[in-house]
């Protein structure tokens, strides 16, 4: 995510901020800051990571964050299963841990089939429990869910999207 980090710069300066609203064929909606409870990052396995990721450091233009099997087991400098040998997993975790409490709205949700240890590191189920652990010490606004018979096939998670968009939009408490 370090990598990731100046790219992220990158982009919100030029697109979200409001200095740009386009490039090539991606085109951004500005919003106001009033607006930004209802502004939302979404993803699936890194999509999930990247969603709480952009949050944690974006939150005064993201309100929610809606993540379907995400890949906390991440360290720093992961990226996919490239994992170099000074990992520290769980980096985002950590970092959710060591902050103060954001303004965010978080719907996770795991697989209990998604036990398995990605390169030594803990299991995608036991980071998502990991990081779950840590919003709800410290307070955050969130709803998890561990869906039997899932595992890391997107099929598994289009029946529950709806869910996480009615939490996150308010009707679905």
């Amino acid at each position: 995510m370090t990598t990731a980090d100046s790219w992220l710069t990158a982009i919100f300066d030029e697109l979200i901020r409001g200095r740009s609203q386009s490039v090539g064929e991606i085109l951004f909606l500005r919003f106001s800051i009033r607006d930004r409870i209802f502004a939302q990052h979404s993803g699936l396995s890194n999509g999930g990571l990247a969603a709480a990721f952009i949050a944690w450091r974006n939150s005064d233009l993201f309100g929610n964050v809606l993540s379907q099997s995400g890949a906390f087991w991440q360290g720093a400098t992961s990226s996919g299963f490239t994992i170099p040998e000074e990992t520290e997993f769980e980096w985002l975790t950590k970092q959710y841990a060591a902050s103060h409490k954001l303004p965010l709205r978080i719907y996770l949700e795991a697989g209990l089939f998604q036990n398995a240890c990605v390169n030594q590191g803990p299991s995608l189920l036991t980071a998502n429990r990991h990081l779950r652990d840590i919003l709800e010490v410290k307070g955050y606004t969130f709803r998890y869910k561990e869906l039997s018979g899932c595992n890391h096939v997107p099929l598994c998670w289009r029946g529950t999207l709806a869910d996480g968009l009615m939490f996150l939009l308010g009707s679905g408490e």
